[in-house]
């Protein structure tokens, strides 16, 4: 598996295992999504969630290499709790 994965380039949309693969081989991510392109290509109702879903990813990432294993990786500052939502895909 590790052949494989060091032979490969990470490009990541909306999935966490982009920080695994970084922490146990070393690999760079790429993360493809910015404010331009969720605002292009994802419906406006979802614009806040796919935002706040990059930036999990975007923020762990930047926060591995300084990472002493124990503590969270990152933390949503508090602040931002009351703006976390999720969309019910029940209801479009």
């Amino acid at each position: 598996m590790a052949l494989l994965v060091n032979k490969c380039e990470i490009v990541a949309i909306l999935s966490t295992c982009c920080v695994s693969l970084s922490y146990f081989y070393g690999k760079e991510v790429i993360l493809p999504l910015n404010k331009i392109n969720i605002s292009h290509y994802f419906y406006r109702e979802w614009i806040a969630d796919i935002t706040e879903s990059n930036t999990v990813n975007f923020e762990s990432l930047n926060r591995l290499r300084e990472w002493d294993g124990n503590s969270p990786l990152w933390k949503r500052p508090i602040t931002d709790y009351n703006k976390w939502r999720y969309h019910d895909v029940s209801t479009g």
